[in-house]
């Protein structure tokens, strides 16, 4: 299991996303950057020595050091595998000291941004009881919508417009479709195989897809992937949660008490489903980078949404407009990527 996971198990379901959603982009992110940075001096480097800096002491160290900022748990997992290259007898231990000096310091640049990203900002409001809204004594990072995108002008930039009101017919219909939809094992299945989170199947896609593209001889393409992907997935989710704050749609259950969640509504409001934003946004970035496989991950996208229907705590609506919202931060990372000299 993901040491960075593994260590927010203890923090209720909806919180821990959000927190490894947002370790993951920064060590992804910060890995990217070592790797340009090796790519670009690269040449010039190995006139002096072919293995100064060496790229994987470079990334592990970054990973580490922001890792163990952004988590200070993690600090007993970040060292030990500095000297690893040394034992194998493919280093000097003057590369490895350059490696992590270089890591070092790139590292410390991601943190001062993640730092004054807004994530720390208390939430001192509200949510009580109104007719007709969604509320929660123990809102779920309300705040996130807030938060400092790295590729968005802000979390609204792509705010849709309301959703019907609780008490308009569009809204009831919405309601209804919830309330007669018959369960099966498979939509069960669905439902709790995403449940956890959003984060880990899409990471593990893109595994697989360095895998297959054999981007694993290829360090600055992976880890591109990897970041845009991870970007993708927390700008989405800023969007997602200042959509949800902003309107503060009624779950369904909340809606209708005759309608019994495959288990426990989040703690945050309906429209639109966190899983349908991120998913919508991770498959724009993925069909970008792996063509080829572009409907495998729309497919993904829509069932990653759709689950989230199938648990009962989501309308088709909020899905549909998720994947949308989603699809339109993904295109945005996508036009960032086009111009970073990677084409």
């Amino acid at each position: 299991m993901n040491t960075s996971v593994s260590y927010c198990l203890h923090k209720e379901p909806d919180e821990e996303l959000l927190d490894s959603d947002r370790q993951f982009v920064t060590g992804q992110a910060s890995q990217f950057d070592a790797h340009r940075h090796i790519a670009g001096t690269l040449e010039f480097v190995r006139k002096f020595d072919g293995n100064l800096r060496d790229p994987i002491e470079v990334r592990n160290f970054v990973n580490s050091f922001v890792r163990q900022r952004v988590n200070p748990m993690l600090r007993i997992f970040g060292f030990g595998r500095d000297r690893s290259r040394v034992f194998a007898g493919t280093q000097y231990p003057s590369d490895i000291d350059a490696g992590l000096a270089l890591g070092r310091a790139i590292g410390a640049m991601v943190v001062a941004y993640a730092q004054a990203d807004g994530s720390s900002t208390p939430f001192t409001g509200s949510f009580p009881p109104t007719p007709g809204l969604w509320s929660n004594a123990n809102p779920t990072t309300p705040l996130a919508g807030t938060w400092q995108p790295w590729t968005l002008t802000s979390g609204s930039q792509f705010r849709p417009p309301a959703p019907p009101a609780s008490d308009s017919p569009d809204f009831q219909a919405q309601i209804a479709i919830v309330k007669n939809f018959a369960r099966t094992n498979a939509s069960n299945h669905s439902a709790w195989f995403w449940q956890p989170a959003f984060i880990t199947p899409w990471l593990d896609t893109v595994h697989q897809e360095i895998f297959e593209n054999r981007l694993d001889t290829n360090p600055p393409r992976a880890a591109r992937a990897y970041a845009l992907e991870t970007i993708a997935q927390h700008d989405a989710t800023i969007a997602c949660w200042d959509t949800k704050f902003a309107y503060l749609e009624l779950r369904p259950s909340m809606a209708d008490a005759a309608i019994v969640p495959l288990f426990a509504n989040p703690g945050h409001p309906g429209f639109p489903s966190g899983h349908a934003c991120a998913s919508g946004a991770s498959s724009g970035v993925m069909g970008y980078l792996f063509p080829n496989d572009a409907q495998n991950f729309s497919s993904q996208a829509l069932d990653a949404g759709m689950s989230t229907f199938d648990a009962g705590i989501h309308t088709m609506f909020d899905v549909n407009q998720g994947l949308m919202l989603g699809g339109a931060v993904g295109q945005q990372v996508v036009s960032r990527a086009k111009t970073d000299g990677a084409q």
